[in-house]
């Protein structure tokens, strides 16, 4: 009977011991997140938004969370150890996006993703306030319709149906977003080191598309464009880069470079030079 008496008792405690829970500390949250440069990549917006979605990591004394963002704002953390008390006065990293190509980038979420965004946060109370950069290029090829034309239809129809490809540094290659709210912008979002340099440097490549809405002469053809690039990876970085493209139908260009950053510094360089298509 003492046995057994004995054995029931220890295993109340044990029971007891293991439905104990550990003081876990205090969770924290995302608070406010000012974005120091460039005016923002999102399409159609003129500054930088957070979408439904979209994910911050935090990083702190070797631990990790990530948060996700909604309408109502940043949720809970994924990590609940990432708490008050396991942070204390460390300093706390974030990023958003993807640090390595995205390849593929025809989508506006694949787009956003190749957004590289990081920065630091302070921990007010139980709030993260963080400042974040932009660390690589959003670059845009702008087509306008230059000689040869018919008329404005026949010119959108051609570079509404058309693709385009960044040609990179280490044999590397993109492929452009394109936008349905303004199919005369390419876009990709690119580090600074992978974009070639020269006079002249390949940009990239044009493909019409072969639907009906095509001319038939352009069909399928493809264009090479290139330009001039003398830009630093310092000056590209956190910056966009504009190519403003003048169109012929023969397929020759005339090309206007601008780079754009917060402090509405501008840098310009003309070049006029044909490029034959293929």
């Amino acid at each position: 009977m003492n046995r057994l008496f004995i054995l029931l008792a220890a295993a109340l405690l044990v029971a007891g011991c293991t439905g104990e829970t550990p003081d876990a500390g205090t969770p924290v949250t995302i608070g406010t997140t000012e974005m120091l440069t460039k005016e923002g990549v999102s399409p159609a917006t003129t500054q930088w938004k957070w979408q439904n979605g979209d994910q911050l990591t935090a990083t702190a004394n070797g631990l990790t969370s990530t948060y996700t963002y909604s309408a109502s704002g940043w949720g809970k953390g994924n990590n609940s150890r990432f708490t008050k008390e396991a942070i204390g006065t460390a300093s706390i990293s974030l990023s958003f996006g993807n640090s390595n190509l995205i390849a593929d980038q025809q989508t506006e979420a694949n787009y956003r993703l190749a957004d590289y965004i990081t920065g630091s946060g302070t921990l007010d109370f139980l709030t993260i306030n963080a400042t974040l950069t932009h660390q690589y290029t959003d670059l845009v090829v702008a087509f306008s319709k230059g000689k040869g034309w018919e008329n404005d239809t026949q010119f959108n129809n051609a570079i509404s149906g058309a693709s385009f490809q960044f040609s990179l540094k280490e044999g590397k290659n993109c492929t452009a977003y394109h936008s349905s709210a303004d199919k005369k912008l390419f876009r990709a979002i690119i580090s600074p080191t992978l974009l070639p340099t020269g006079k002249p440097v390949k940009l990239g490549t044009l493909t019409f598309g072969s639907d009906a809405n095509t001319p038939a002469v352009l069909r399928n053809r493809t264009a090479q464009v290139s330009y001039n690039n003398s830009y630093t990876e310092a000056q590209l970085k956190s910056a966009r880069m504009t190519v403003n493209i003048a169109l012929n139908m023969d397929c020759s260009i005339s090309v206007t470079i601008s780079v754009s950053k917060p402090d509405n510094l501008w840098e310009e360089i003309i070049v006029n030079n044909p490029f034959p298509a293929n």
